[in-house]
């Protein structure tokens, strides 16, 4: 609703990967090993992929190395994605 944005840009933050497998690492662990914390997770993730894919400012990913699980939901659904020669998609 900030009528100054005109973009949403996202990065990775780490020299090797766009969340490679943090997410599932997450659901994983044994003190969240509940069905109801990772069913919540899992509609929050899925809310969040839905929001970016139906966005309607330009949503820019880049995109560089691994890219992959929680990396590519917040990568592919949005309207720009720009991946580097050694991006690889998993």
């Amino acid at each position: 609703s900030d009528e100054k944005t005109q973009f949403i840009i996202i990065k990775s933050t780490g020299p090797k990967a766009f969340s490679a497998g943090g997410d599932l690492k997450i659901l994983t662990s044994t003190s969240l090993n509940s069905e109801n914390i990772r069913n919540t997770y899992l509609k929050d993730e899925y809310q969040l992929l839905y929001l970016i894919g139906t966005y309607k400012l330009p949503y820019v990913a880049l995109i560089n190395g691994i890219t992959m699980g929680g990396g590519c939901g917040l990568s592919i659904h949005g309207s720009f994605r720009i991946a580097t020669e050694i991006t690889t998609v998993a």
